[in-house]
């Protein structure tokens, strides 16, 4: 908290503690100026706590007129944790986020940055405390029967197409038809990116030309695959082989010259270098 923002807060303390004075002053400011929704904000600050239905009703409203309006989001999100409402107050904590990260694109000022900085800390650590009382509110539904059949289904698919291509692009290259073959790799890894099937065909068709910087490559990108799947711990076709399989490629590594391998891990850096994440 800067020394701004700590000001700010002693002076609103001390206003707290003469709330009767200040209501009179915010409503009779509200006359002159009935479309200032800053004084609305302040108002409903003061009466929180004595008469949170009107507090959290022009809070509501200020959030109808300005819906990019981040102080409102958090007031409704403090009304409603008075109230032990907590699912609301997390949406609420929870759209103050979001409104602050739009924010955050639109103006990358400094200023902007740290206005709310201090406060959008406070509602994610507010949403922690809150969520053992939500009694199960924003756990994941279980998913039903038939959209795990269509999960299963769609992976079935997805393998049998995988394993298709995969002997297709075996073919070509058995027969010398190497660019046909690759171009076959490149389908698999464009149509399925997260499997390492068409990256291994890849690194093997360039280990066969002798393009070692683009086999060691995509040997590469097969290996980081296969311990991503084996992290996450994903449901794949080759289930208990993960191992091997990178084993297998690191075999098929040591199979490329070592007079050529230093060269080959240099430019495959590079090529790694250039290639968006």
């Amino acid at each position: 908290m800067n020394k701004y923002q700590k000001d700010r807060e002693d002076i609103f303390n001390t206003l707290l503690r003469n709330s009767k004075v200040v209501l009179k002053v915010i409503d009779r400011k509200l006359r002159k100026s009935p479309n200032d929704l800053e004084l609305f904000l302040m108002k409903s600050y003061f009466i929180q706590g004595t008469d949170n239905k009107e507090a959290l009703r022009l809070a509501e409203y200020i959030v109808e007129k300005a819906p990019h309006n981040i102080g409102a989001y958090l007031q409704i999100a403090d009304v409603y944790t008075e109230e032990k409402k907590y699912k609301k107050a997390v949406e609420a904590y929870r759209r103050a986020i979001e409104v602050f990260k739009k924010l955050l694109v639109l103006d990358k000022s400094p200023n902007s940055q740290s206005l709310y900085e201090d406060e959008i800390k406070d509602a994610r650590k507010k949403i922690r405390e809150l969520r053992p009382h939500l009694d199960g509110t924003f756990k994941k539904k279980p998913i039903s029967q038939r959209k795990r059949a269509i999960q299963r289904a769609n992976r079935r698919k997805m393998r049998d197409d995988l394993i298709n291509l995969k002997y297709e692009a075996r073919e070509l290259e058995e027969k010398g038809r190497l660019q046909q073959s690759m171009k076959v790799a490149e389908r698999m890894m464009e149509l399925y990116h997260d499997s390492p099937m068409g990256y291994m065909q890849a690194g093997d068709l360039f280990k066969i030309m002798k393009k070692y910087d683009k086999a060691l490559y995509y040997y590469q990108r097969a290996i980081n695959l296969l311990k991503v799947l084996k992290a996450r711990k994903v449901e794949t076709s080759y289930e208990g082989q993960i191992d091997d399989l990178i084993q297998d490629i690191r075999n098929e590594i040591k199979e490329i010259p070592t007079a050529k391998l230093k060269t080959a891990r240099v430019r495959m850096k590079k090529l790694f270098l250039r290639t968006p994440k």
